[in-house]
């Protein structure tokens, strides 16, 4: 299963310093739910154009219910509530 997050964020917020944390936080993700999170990755838009998103996350997970799993992994939980402040989805 594929899991995708297309990010807007808010003006002037993904730095590299930002974008490195968002990469290490779901390198650490499919680390540590190593059956679950078959690959995760974290691109950032290439093309700045005002209607495109910033942000792709992508996860590969092995089934449906890994779903739930990586949901409630208590790192994506506090990734969730820091970028609900930052950034919106479309």
């Amino acid at each position: 299963m594929i899991h995708m997050v297309f990010m807007k964020l808010e003006e002037g917020f993904l730095t590299e310093e930002i974008f490195r944390e968002y990469r290490e936080t779901f390198a650490a993700i499919a680390a540590d739910l190593p059956e679950e999170v078959r690959r995760a990755e974290v691109l950032r838009n290439c093309v700045p154009r005002e209607q495109n998103m910033d942000i792709l996350i992508r996860l590969d997970l092995r089934d449906a219910e890994s779903l739930p799993k990586y949901l409630r992994h208590p790192r994506h939980l506090h990734h969730h509530r820091h970028r609900s402040r930052c950034g919106r989805h479309p």
